[in-house]
């Protein structure tokens, strides 16, 4: 018997071709020689073996037969990592569709507040594939799958092995190309406008350009303008910042102060100080402190109201344009005290009916009047003690004082509830509230043009 060993150029078959030459019978034995004198050592296919073995021995003489005695196993590659986000990032540069249909040009989706240890995305790890062997007994080594294409950018680290992105601070999510990353800050290299769109987020905001009309900005922190808030709306948690200025019927807010080169035709409140470095125009500014303007600037119409004091340049105007300069008051408060108020004797008159209720309900219904009191008194106690906080923060009017270097016929003082009509111009006139005589008189006589 002729046996041939034949093994595929990939060595991952091995093909045994016999020609019977004799009618002696084939044994496996010679086949078992003959692969292992090919070195064929991995795969073999006993039954097919056997199989062929049977066929040959029955088969007439010079006739040749073929088969396939034994494979390798191919290797299997691993599967290639992949991600999905766990937050709505999307990036519109026209506008947002609203449930009613339609378009909102000024929501563009560009900014995605994140937050502190917020998950961004879960990664499924690459897989090392499995190895193969050829006929030969040799390992065939799998190509193991490749990352996921994401990049873990500064505030984002991976977390749990690696199959978690967290955010590592508040702030604004970025996503370009494989880099994740979140900024401490927003920075808007121009202007808020259709481009952007709106701005909310958690953290600081940096815009170089101006805010244009119809748009808002929030932030969670600070926010620095270096042009112009121009018919906008801005909101800060801590302090704002306009270099250039802030006009035309724009609503600015913020809890730590306000920093603004002039206002005009604008309303301006804070907790905080208020810094106007020019002039205040027709606008109302209301501050939880201090309202100061430098005595280069001026304010000419409007109302501003301070907690504590105002210090300005010059009050109005020659030809007498009304304006309104009010210390000791803090329109804001008094609204937040007003509203508390309320919500105590609401929250009383809940406890009486209550208490009275379940003098006559049945045993059953006691637990949830019960739950009904608790809730009852709890926001009484509640309001209670942020009105009792306000009434404890009142301004002392002995304290408080205007400073007017200039101050023209037709400006308003008033310190708490009494009102001082300025007749004539003053330079250099500083007043206070004199508790003895209930009114308003100057600490220092200004002079008389």
């Amino acid at each position: 018997m002729a046996i041939v060993v034949k093994v595929s150029n990939d060595r991952m078959e091995a093909i045994v071709e016999v020609e019977r030459q004799t009618d002696e019978p084939l044994e496996i034995d010679a086949f078992k020689r003959a692969l292992d004198d090919a070195r064929v050592a991995y795969g073999i296919d006993d039954p097919a073996c056997n199989e062929l073995l049977t066929a040959i021995n029955q088969a007439p003489l010079r006739l040749k037969m073929t088969r396939a005695v034994a494979r390798g196993t191919a290797p299997v590659d691993g599967q290639d990592g992949s991600f999905e986000l766990g937050v709505d990032y999307s990036r519109n540069p026209v506008g947002t569709l609203t449930a009613s249909g339609a378009v909102d040009f000024h929501e563009h989706g560009a900014f995605t507040p994140i937050l502190q240890g917020q998950l961004i995305a879960t990664i499924v790890l690459p897989t090392p594939g499995t190895s193969g062997t050829d006929v030969f007994g040799n390992e065939i080594k799998a190509n193991p799958g490749r990352k996921a294409r994401i990049t873990a950018g500064p505030g984002t680290k991976f977390e749990a092995g690696g199959t978690e992105l967290r955010a590592t601070r508040n702030g604004d999510l970025r996503w370009t190309g494989e880099l994740i990353e979140v900024l401490d800050m927003i920075r808007v290299p121009g202007n808020v406008d259709y481009t952007t769109g709106n701005i909310d987020c958690e953290g600081p905001v940096r815009i170089e350009g101006d805010v244009l009309p119809g748009f808002h900005v929030r932030g969670g922190s600070d926010v620095f303008v270096a042009g112009v808030i121009d018919s906008a709306e801005v909101t800060a948690a801590g302090t704002i910042t306009a270099t250039q200025g802030i006009l035309g019927n724009s609503v600015i807010s913020a809890r730590k102060g306000v920093k603004a080169g002039y206002v005009r035709d604008a309303y301006v409140e804070s907790d905080g100080n208020v810094l106007i470095g020019r002039e205040a125009l027709n606008s109302t500014i209301v501050s939880g402190d201090t309202i100061t303007v430098p005595d280069s600037g001026r304010v000419v119409g409007g109302r501003l109201f301070a907690l504590n004091r105002i210090e300005i340049g010059a009050a109005g105007h020659e030809k007498g344009t009304p304006t309104t300069l009010a210390a000791g008051v803090n329109p804001l408060r008094d609204l937040r005290a007003a509203k508390l108020a309320m919500d105590v004797a609401q929250s009383k008159g809940v406890q009486a009916r209550v208490g009275k209720m379940k003098e006559v309900a049945e045993p059953d219904r006691h637990a949830i009047l019960d739950q009904l009191l608790a809730t009852a008194t709890e926001k009484n106690a509640r309001s209670s003690a942020e009105l009792a906080d306000l009434h404890s923060n009142k301004a002392s009017l002995a304290e408080c004082r205007i400073r007017v270097r200039k101050v023209h016929p037709g400006v308003r003082i008033r310190i708490g509830s009494d009102d001082l009509n300025v007749d004539d111009e003053f330079r250099n006139a500083t007043f206070r509230y004199d508790a003895e005589s209930a009114q308003i008189i100057q600490v220092q006589q200004g002079d008389k043009k």
